[in-house]
């Protein structure tokens, strides 16, 4: 496992699956991010709660049937930033039959342009996510004035 002398942004995501169930469907793409540069894969992991109430996780090796087309897409960028405590902090609001999973990555995309930055002499002072979820309210919005208007 090499560790990366030299990072972008890192972000994390969690995503619920009600269903409990990982079908991998998103891994195509996930590759497909990593293959073009624009993310680098830090950390993947996949939590569940059975019916019983046991917590159960995988690692990105465990996530699809042949752990080594996971460990060949990614090889040496994963770093393991995932812990057993993280896994029990996020277990905890998970019902019986739920399940999360949980990227961590670099936006590689921004990792010249916050070099560029701090060369400048520049310092990050904030960052947020806007959830699409506000985005798209906005620009419904934005959308309902122009036609009232026009």
């Amino acid at each position: 496992m090499a560790v990366p002398t030299e990072l972008g942004p890192v972000e994390y995501i969690v995503v619920h699956f009600e269903n409990g169930k990982f079908e991998g469907k998103a891994l195509e793409e996930l590759i497909s991010l990593q293959e073009r540069g624009i993310i680098r894969v830090l950390d993947l992991m996949f939590i569940s709660r059975d019916a019983d109430g046991n917590v159960a996780w995988l690692d990105y090796d465990g996530l699809v049937p042949d752990g080594e087309l996971v460990a060949g897409i990614f090889p040496e960028e994963m770093v393991g930033l995932l812990s057993e405590r993280d896994v029990d902090e996020l277990a905890l609001g998970l019902e019986p039959g739920e399940a999360l999973g949980v990227l961590v990555f670099e936006d590689t995309w921004a990792t010249e342009l916050q070099s560029a930055m701090q060369g400048a002499g520049g310092r990050l002072i904030e960052a947020s996510r806007v959830p699409k979820d506000a985005v798209d309210a906005a620009l419904a919005y934005v959308e309902q004035q122009m036609e009232e208007v026009g």
